[in-house]
């Protein structure tokens, strides 16, 4: 019997005649879900299930894709329409003094539309692989270099410690921190730094920017490519390049982003390792993992999660226990057991170990989890206010995942239609299984509370499998409306793909929330924020540290962190009792930047004894008048002096 070939009982129950009914039976439930926990990912995923079954059903797909050139009269004028954007698109944002202007994202937009259209109507596969390379890269660093400081959070604790080890040469910095278990990132952009003589910043982005731009791109084009063709895989290529967490972790760089690399690494050497069964692999396979260990805790947690759900699924596949299930069943649980008992919560002078902290604080979100645990079921019903996570967005901001998701489950349906060789057959729904299981974790954990396992860094792990997936859905779904509108012109469906898909797809993954987070285009929730820091804002920030003394800097939660993480100043988030709004630290100095006046903002409010993160225009003018005086003003930012 072929090492891939299925039990025969399980191979029926893995057909879409099957699939597909439970598909949207899941599709119901959630639809049920979605009127107890309502947030934009609860309504449209379960729609989005539906209805990629039910589209599946009525095209009834079943030839092979073969190369979809729709036009190739133009090719050379789209290659001078998509140079000319890019240049555009760097003389404007230099223009707009180094800023992402409205101008700007047209011009990004319009480049990966055009790279896009290039790929459909183009068999020349490295120029399309470097096409939308370099759109991806060009759209990352004009985002990344968008800021006076940096765009996130954790990004300004990194390059601390980067400064620090680059100056130490050593890792001393990490003495009290877990990260001294998993330097990689910090120790290759120091390297970067001292190598090209650069600062901090610049080294990031020649180091890790790059990498996790153009690695996970290419490895979803070679094993797309490597059971489909070369267009398939530059079409999965692209959905990737321009999916919004895949551009996210490109521009809030931290150790999450290489461990997306190494992440992408990994799976490609698990589907070569399954497929040939070559020991070589297998060694790639521990190479990959044991650099997942050295880089990031929940990076491996999640590599461990695709071994073994891997596992799992080569053992039901063939309804026997094989050696390579075996080999990988080792690795997953060798790999977290050294991991989280080597590891020292708070470094190597610490005494609990990784897995003591984690384990004990999942096993208290456990206990306490639950749909009425969210913070929007707790807090008010105030329109001045909004709770954070996913109830803060709208439909707009998660529609691009969504049209992703339905191409993935249109794909994976067909994948496993298609009368193909074991190996192949084998791939999809190998890689099924991984995206279900990475899919219920990023959805289901926020769902009822659970949020230790850090979720919301799942998605660009979970797109590198969903694209795959999603490559073949595309192609098909234009092949066959090729079959259907037989005698119209190449460029009318060409016309009609790209007003349909490519277009709504690329402004909805490029400018939302994730996509675009120093700056969202799309901002119309509150938790679209921009997490650039403007000129006035940094100048802001050096003031408040000359008037501090003894008094507490309070600030919206997100400059707080920079306060404290990059400026090594104490400060604290601005709080309030709800049902007193004159509650506020005092004497203080309130760093009242013009964003904490917009809905986006972040503060902390106190209601029924509980204190929750929500966004909106922090209530300042609610504050008795004779207890506030000016201390610095810059016209859309001032320091204002709170006492009682």
């Amino acid at each position: 019997m072929n090492n891939l070939e299925p039990n025969k009982w399980i191979e029926q129950l893995i057909r879409p005649q099957i699939l597909g009914p439970l598909l949207i039976i899941i599709g119901f439930i959630g639809l049920y879900f979605s009127t107890i926990v309502r947030n934009p990912y609860t309504i449209l995923y379960p729609l989005v299930l539906i209805g990629a079954v039910s589209a599946f059903y009525l095209l009834r797909p079943h030839t092979e894709i073969k190369m979809v050139i729709l036009e190739t009269t133009y090719l050379k004028a789209i290659l001078v329409v998509i140079f000319v954007l890019c240049s555009l698109l760097i003389l404007q944002y230099r223009a707009s003094g180094f800023h992402r202007t409205n101008i700007v994202f047209y011009f990004t937009f319009a480049a990966y539309v055009f790279s896009a259209l290039f790929i459909l109507s183009s068999s020349h596969e490295t120029i399309g692989l470097l096409t939308i390379l370099l759109i991806g890269i060009t759209n990352r660093l004009t985002s990344y270099y968008n800021s006076a400081l940096y765009s996130g959070v954790d990004i300004y604790s990194h390059s601390h410690f980067v400064q620090t080890t680059a100056q130490e040469g050593s890792l001393i910095v990490f003495s009290t921190n877990k990260y001294f278990y998993s330097p990689f990132y910090h120790i290759l952009v120091a390297v970067g730094e001292l190598t090209y003589s650069v600062p901090t910043r610049d080294a990031i982005a020649l180091t890790v920017l790059l990498a996790v731009t153009v690695l996970p791109v290419i490895i979803v084009y070679s094993i797309t490519s490597a059971f489909w063709n070369r267009q398939v895989g530059l079409i999965a290529g692209w959905l990737y390049v321009t999916a919004d967490f895949a551009i996210n972790w490109g521009i809030q760089v931290i150790p999450t982003s290489l461990g997306v690399v190494f992440f992408a690494l990994l799976l490609f050497s698990l589907v070569k390792y399954t497929n040939l069964k070559e020991k070589r692999q297998y060694g790639l396979v521990i190479s990959f993992i044991v650099s997942l260990m050295f880089t990031h805790q929940v990076s491996l947690f999640i590599g461990i999660t695709a071994i073994g759900v891997l596992t799992l699924v080569i053992l039901i596949y063939r309804m026997e226990l094989s050696e390579t299930a075996l080999n990988l069943g080792l690795v997953a649980g060798f790999s977290m057991f050294v991991d989280f008992i080597v590891t020292k919560y708070s470094g190597p002078s610490g005494e609990a170990s990784f897995f003591d902290v984690v384990l004990g604080n999942l096993l208290a979100a456990l206990l306490s989890m639950g749909a009425l645990t969210r913070s929007e079921i707790k807090l008010p019903q105030d329109p001045t206010i909004s709770p954070s996570g996913a109830a803060a967005l709208t439909l707009l901001q998660v529609t691009g995942s969504a049209l992703l998701l339905l191409l993935a489950v249109f794909g994976a349906l067909y994948w496993l239609s298609m009368q193909r060789t074991n190996r192949e057959f084998f791939t999809g729904v190998l890689l099924s299984g991984i995206v279900t299981a990475l899919l219920a974790v990023t959805l289901a954990g926020p769902a009822i509370g659970l949020r230790n396992l850090l979720p919301n860094r799942w998605w660009a792990f979970l797109y590198l499998p969903l694209t795959i997936l999603a490559g073949p859905g595309l192609l098909v779904l234009v092949q066959e409306m090729r079959y259907k509108w037989t005698g119209r012109s190449e460029m009318v469906i060409g016309f009609v793909v790209l007003l349909l898909f490519i277009s709504p797809y690329t402004v909805l993954m490029v400018g939302n929330h994730a996509g675009a987070p120093d700056q969202p285009f799309l901002d119309d929730a509150p938790g679209a924020e921009s997490l650039s820091i403007s000129d006035q804002d940094q100048e802001l920030i050096e003031h408040s540290e000359r008037y501090q003394g003894d008094l507490d800097i309070i600030t919206d939660r997100r400059l707080s962190a920079i306060f404290s993480r990059y400026y090594d100043v104490s400060s604290r988030t601005l709080y309030i009792d709800y049902n007193e709004p004159a509650s506020l630290y005092q004497p203080s100095i309130i760093v009242n930047r013009k964003y904490i006046h917009t809905k986006h903002a972040q503060y902390e409010v106190e209601y029924n004894d509980q204190r929750m993160v929500v966004h909106g225009a922090f209530p300042l003018k609610h504050l008795p008048v004779d207890n506030k005086s000016q201390l610095y003003n810059s016209g859309d930012n001032s320091l204002t002096y709170y006492r009682v």
